[in-house]
C-alpha cells in the first residue's frame, strides 16, 4: 500500500506524527527511515547530565544523542529547526528524604 506513495507525500505526513510514533515508524524499513528521520531531528531538547549528552525529545527508554546520529548521517543536520539546551540535575529523592 505505501509502496505506491511518493517519498515526498512521506515526509509530509510523517512531519505531523509524534516523537514516540516516528520512532516505530523509522525501525519499518528503509524508506521510512529515510522519509521519517528529517522530522524525528526537527525538534531537538538537549539536555546535559553527568553522563554527557541526551536527547530530551523522545521518551526515557529511547533516547540517544543527536551528534552520533548527525556523525552517520550528516544529512539529518539540515533537518535540525529548533534546539533547546538545558542543564539535567539527576535528583534521588530517597538520598535527601526518608521514603517508606
Amino acid at each position: 500500500m505505501f509502496q505506491d506513495v511518493p517519498y515526498d507525500v512521506l515526509r509530509l505526513f510523517f512531519e505531523h506524527l509524534d516523537k514516540e510514533s516516528l520512532l516505530n515508524v523509522v525501525l519499518i524499513n528503509h524508506t521510512f527511515n529515510e522519509a521519517a528521520s528529517p522530522a524525528l531531528y526537527s525538534n531537538i531538547l538537549l539536555e546535559f547530565v553527568s553522563s554527557g549528552w541526551r536527547n530530551s525529545s523522545v521518551p526515557e527508554g529511547l533516547r540517544r544523542n543527536p551528534f552520533q546520529a548527525f556523525e552517520r548521517r550528516p544529512e539529518l543536520r539540515n533537518a535540525v529547526r529548533d534546539v533547546a539546551i538545558t542543564r539535567g540535575i539527576i535528583f534521588n529523592p530517597s538520598k535527601y528524604f526518608l521514603i517508606k
